[in-house]
């Protein structure tokens, strides 16, 4: 009886510190420390190279030191050891991408879309993607259709990779309305700046990236009421980020240039009214801290080494305070 007392006490004790290596590898994973999440797995895997926890933590790793085809295995072991994960085996679809082995990749996602009856939406976002990547531009449009129209709030590289396939069969207006439903609906995800540099190329400039900081924000271009030097809500929204970003960066000086070919006035004016909104609604803003200019001359604008004239326009840029 006391053996078998034992038996469980150490049953118990194992189940306990695997969960505990679970949630130490998760911890790993969400602070970046790759090498101490690397060490912990190997530890777990040499005592259970089974462990479906530890092999896709060990996976995750090797992901973050771009070591794909190396993770390819351990995501299998954690697909295969809990087949009703399908996390698991989604990741194994984005190892096969990052390795530009695009076949599998379509394979693992087909197949949870398969077991899941087509209802699973970062697989459909994600096979899209990577016929995209794999230059099969209609087989990409006509899943991702499908993936926008199934769900009332479809994945956002649904969006971004609809619009380009639509711009590599040459339907360029087309793929200039996704680009623009993009930044609408997610305006602070990681490819806004790719989906505004893509606008631009297309000699579309109702967006434009700004750097402030360290960081680039994604935002449409100013505009402004009717007959009007009010601005209008959404571009209300884009000086909201920028305000933002000033109150996170207390390093920075604000630059704001103000560029009008035909009103000299109406580029004061509007320039003036910018800075107005952002020290009214951001009153942490030093009033020094936002520089202003106008000029009766087109911005210059350069993309892939083209260069495009805008007769009205504002920029934004930013400079350190350290650095003067």
């Amino acid at each position: 009886m006391n053996i078998f007392k034992v038996f469980i006490t150490i049953g118990i004790s194992l189940l306990v510190f695997s969960g505990c290596a679970k949630y130490e590898a998760k911890n790993h994973l969400e602070l970046k420390e790759i090498e101490k999440g690397l060490k912990l797995t190997e530890s777990e895997l040499k005592q259970d190279p089974d462990d479906t926890y530890m092999n896709y933590y060990h996976g995750r790793f090797l992901v973050s030191q771009k070591k794909y085809k190396e993770s390819i295995a351990y995501f299998k072991k954690a697909a295969e050891s809990f087949p009703y994960s399908t996390y698991h085996k989604l990741w194994l679809g984005i190892a096969y991408g990052k390795a530009k082995d695009y076949k599998n990749e379509q394979k693992v996602y087909e197949d949870i879309l398969k077991d899941k009856n087509g209802n699973y939406k970062s697989a459909w976002a994600y096979l899209g993607r990577s016929y995209y990547k794999d230059m099969q531009y209609e087989k990409a449009l006509e899943t991702l259709k499908k993936g926008i129209e199934r769900y009332r709030k479809p994945h956002s590289n649904m969006y971004y990779y609809y619009a380009k396939s639509l711009n590599k069969i040459g339907d360029t207006e087309n793929a200039k309305k996704y680009f623009k439903e993009y930044l609408r609906k997610f305006p602070d995800y990681s490819l806004a700046k790719w989906a505004v540099y893509n606008l631009n190329k297309l000699e579309d400039f109702e967006y434009s990236n700004f750097k402030i900081g360290q960081e680039t924000v994604s935002i449409r271009n100013m505009d402004y009421l009717p007959n009007s030097n009010d601005i209008e809500y959404y571009s209300k929204q884009g000086l909201n980020k920028i305000g933002k970003r000033l109150l996170e960066d207390k390093d920075i000086t604000l630059y704001i240039v103000s560029y009008d070919t035909n009103n000299l006035t109406r580029a004061e004016k509007r320039v003036k009214n910018i800075k107005k909104y952002l020290l009214n609604n951001f009153s942490d803003i030093d009033f020094e801290n936002i520089r202003i200019a106008w000029f009766k001359t087109p911005r210059k604008i350069e993309v892939d080494k083209k260069i495009f004239k805008r007769d009205v326009y504002v920029n934004f840029f930013t400079t350190n305070k350290k650095d003067k």
